[in-house]
């Protein structure tokens, strides 16, 4: 398999560049899925709205990533730990991918409440890895000429625009308050919230006769009130599904880990990469990731 594109410019092949492309979407491209995807989450989940203060919380510790491998750069400065690291990267973040797909939902018993204890454990995993990829990959690029360093930021963009076209596509569906009431023209609804001592009134105008719910909707809460003359009626919240599944988003993601890992291989072991490989201690751009004791 023989590649001919080569950049006019500086020299470059333009096949190497897709593949550090789609090595650099990657780096992020969960972490930004797991954030556009929580307008769903937080309709399934038991933490609710409470759930984006969470996984923030555990994203932080993802920091322990770069400070271990700049430790282990320290301490070993004859061994090249870069390609290995980039490998264990991907594959990394890829099974994180897939096990999103299938353990998004899986609730675990803490005290006396259930958490998403595998949700928040794969999170945790993989914002260490994610943030890693800053590192990692930037060593990894002293390995090619340095024509080739604005291609892995380039891939690092797109893996947030990547999951948020696909969300969009996705199309969540919107939340619907239906009554099993008839002729109900008027409904209000006055609830204490949990933090502040006032209460809020909300007037919902509910026109014409009950709805039914759709086949594709889910029954989210129910609520009792009272209409404007008296008689009690029933408010049910619904959550329209959305085109496609969480667990198909999630393996999307899991699908251009793949493709990275097929790009970085490629880039390391094809002998049309080959040709771009640099000597790291003679190449300047080296100079920027190395770590002198």
């Amino acid at each position: 398999m023989r590649f001919n594109l080569r950049s006019s410019q500086d020299n470059s092949k333009f096949g190497v560049h897709v593949l550090v492309v789609l090595l650099g979407i990657t780096s992020w491209s969960i972490m930004n899925g797991l954030w556009v995807e929580l307008p769903i989450l937080v309709v399934h989940l038991p933490e609710g709205w409470t759930l984006p203060s969470y996984l923030t919380i555990i994203c932080q510790f993802g920091n322990i990533g770069p400070l271990v491998f700049s430790l282990l750069v320290y301490l070993t400065p004859r061994k090249k730990i870069e390609t290995p690291t980039a490998f264990v990267i991907v594959v990394a973040l890829t099974l994180c991918a897939a096990l999103y797909g299938f353990l998004w939902q899986q609730r675990s018993p803490i005290g006396s409440k259930e958490h998403s204890v595998a949700l928040m454990s794969l999170t945790l995993c993989q914002s260490i890895f994610a943030a890693t990829t800053s590192m990692a990959y930037l060593a990894f690029m002293s390995h090619l000429k340095a024509q080739y360093i604005g291609s892995i930021f380039i891939g690092m963009s797109l893996s947030g625009l990547i999951p948020a076209l696909a969300a969009i596509g996705q199309v969540p569906g919107e939340v619907e308050c239906v009554t099993n009431a008839s002729n109900i023209t008027n409904v209000s609804l006055v609830y204490e919230t949990r933090n502040f001592s006032q209460s809020i009134l909300l007037d919902l105008n509910l026109l014409g006769p009950g709805m039914e719910m759709a086949s594709n909707h889910n029954v989210d809460s129910a609520r009792h009130l009272q209409n404007v003359n008296g008689s009690e009626v029933s408010l049910r919240h619904y959550n329209e599904e959305p085109s496609f599944s969480v667990k198909y988003f999630f393996l999307m993601l899991a699908s251009l880990g793949g493709f990275s890992f097929l790009s970085l291989v490629l880039l390391i072991h094809h002998p049309y990469c080959k040709t771009e490989h640099v000597d790291t201690k003679k190449e300047d751009n080296c100079r920027l990731v190395q770590i002198n004791r």
